[in-house]
């Protein structure tokens, strides 16, 4: 046979010797204003994280126009030096993917604290 156990026996004497503690004012104000600043340093940066989002999708996209408009040289350009240019196009092409996705990351690290 299984042991009973007066759950609410044990809960009741848990919620007994429970007395909450409240922070004391200073530490209210304190935290107040830390929010307080933070949304305000949010609000004040937001244009800027908005403009450095636009810049790299600006520079990614004069990227791909630029293949785009030379992609017969490239592959010219490629055949001759036995693909050295396009090792050379692949390098750009993971710096900027890369360098972007740095910038989102820092950009939304920025937001969170």
């Amino acid at each position: 046979m299984k042991p009973t156990v007066d759950i609410e026996a044990i809960l009741e004497g848990l919620t007994a010797e429970y007395r909450p503690e409240l922070p004391r004012a200073g530490a209210i104000w304190f935290r107040a204003q830390m929010r307080r600043k933070a949304r305000e340093r949010e609000r004040i940066e937001r244009p800027m994280r908005v403009m450095e989002l636009i810049v790299a999708l600006n520079g990614f996209l004069v990227l791909l126009t630029a293949v785009g408009d030379n992609w017969a040289t490239i592959r010219q350009g490629a055949r001759l030096f036995s693909g050295g240019l396009l090792v050379l196009f692949v390098l750009t092409l993971v710096a900027v993917v890369v360098s972007t996705a740095i910038a989102v990351r820092q950009s939304e690290h920025d937001q969170q604290s």
